[in-house]
């Protein structure tokens, strides 16, 4: 017969009742054993059910019609979906059973969970390595995207001049640069063939 009972009782009741079947696992917390067999964590703040097993299921309502959580001693199930539940869950699985903890479910549980891990600063070692490095990677502080700045349509003419030209504006002509540029044809011509425009020599 279903009963409350206290935090002795409860391991009395589990220590006397043969382990059973693993049930398929669903979403949940699981661990190899819990941090103190001898005193089961129960949640005095929430509704809760004991039955001949010394499984304890807790609700999110006083009348016990809303299953929540199953706690079956070697692991937390989480009955709800709504990310309270969640949370109410971690917290047992954490005291039950230490930091480090096996995560079980379905994705979608799975990205609850991290969330509230998030949210709350809880300190978890989550078993699973794509957990751990999923929640470092999300810890981690995300650098500003810099956008470079749009250039005009002026610096984009002077750029290509440079590269057609060889022009480089950062550095000055040398000084036989400048008598190149200032240098005129002076080219001579035969005596018999004057430049274009002078006057014939007789």
């Amino acid at each position: 017969m279903a009963h409350d009972c206290n935090a002795s009782a409860l391991a009395e009741l589990r220590r006397q009742t043969p382990p059973g079947k693993s049930p398929a696992k669903g979403n949940g917390f699981s661990a190899q054993r819990e941090l103190d067999p001898s005193t089961p964590v129960i949640l005095p703040s929430v509704s809760y059910r004991v039955d001949q097993r010394g499984n304890v299921m807790y609700f999110a309502d006083d009348a016990k019609t809303l299953p929540i959580l199953l706690d079956t001693g070697r692991e937390v199930q989480v009955l709800d979906h709504e990310i309270e539940s969640v949370e109410v869950g971690l917290r047992l699985a954490l005291q039950k059973f230490g930091r480090s903890i096996e995560v079980h479910g379905t994705d979608e549980f799975k990205s609850q969970v991290l969330a509230v891990v998030l949210r709350t600063g809880l300190h978890v070692d989550f078993k699973d390595p794509a957990m751990a490095a999923e929640l470092q990677r999300l810890k981690a502080p995300r650098l500003p995207v810099i956008e470079p700045a749009q250039k005009t349509e002026q610096e984009i003419e002077a750029e290509y001049a440079g590269e057609v030209y060889g022009l480089d504006d950062e550095q000055p002509l040398n000084e036989y640069q400048h008598d190149d540029a200032a240098e005129i044809d002076t080219d001579t011509y035969e005596d018999d063939e004057p430049a274009p425009g002078g006057p014939r020599m007789g």
